[in-house]
Formats: structure tokens, sequence, C-alpha cells
């Protein structure tokens, strides 16, 4: 391989590279609030679940699950992110 070709090949590389750590920051943090959406998923659950075992048909326990619903949302959000920005 030639001078020219060897330094070319040289820049795209570093190119590329400078490409994909630019990237890894954002990755970095989407990943961070899918981990935090899926924990705050799994207390929600958990608080419908306890509504639900406790309320013996006296509590529709609505609250619970909007608070479930809202959760679930910021996980799909928390998704498309991390799909956007780590793949």
């Amino acid at each position: 391989m030639n001078f020219r070709a060897k330094t070319i090949a040289l820049l795209a590389s570093l190119a590329l590279t400078s490409t994909a750590s630019a990237a890894r920051p954002e990755c970095d943090i989407a990943s961070d609030l899918y981990n935090q959406a899926v924990e705050d998923v799994a207390e929600k659950m958990a608080a419908y679940r306890q509504c639900l075992a406790e309320s013996e048909g006296a509590d529709n326990c609505s609250t619970e699950f909007k608070r479930l619903r809202s959760a679930q949302d910021n996980l799909e959000s928390a998704v498309g992110d991390v799909q956007n920005d780590c793949y």
C-alpha cells in the first residue's frame, strides 16, 4: 500500500472512531434513562399489584394503573432513545 492510500485509510479510521466516540455519551445517557424507566415500571407495577391484592373489590386501583401506564409510556420513549442513540 502506498503512502497516500495508507494516509486515506488512517484518516477514514480516525473519522469513524471519532463518530463512534461522539455518539457514545448519548448512548450512555439513553441507557441510564432506560434502566431508570425499567425500575419505575417495576415499582409502579408492584404498587398496582398490591392495590389489587388488598382492595378486595373496594378499589379499582385506577390511580395506580394510571401511574403504571405513565411509567410504561416513559419506558417506550426510553426504548426509542436507546434505539436511536445506540444502534
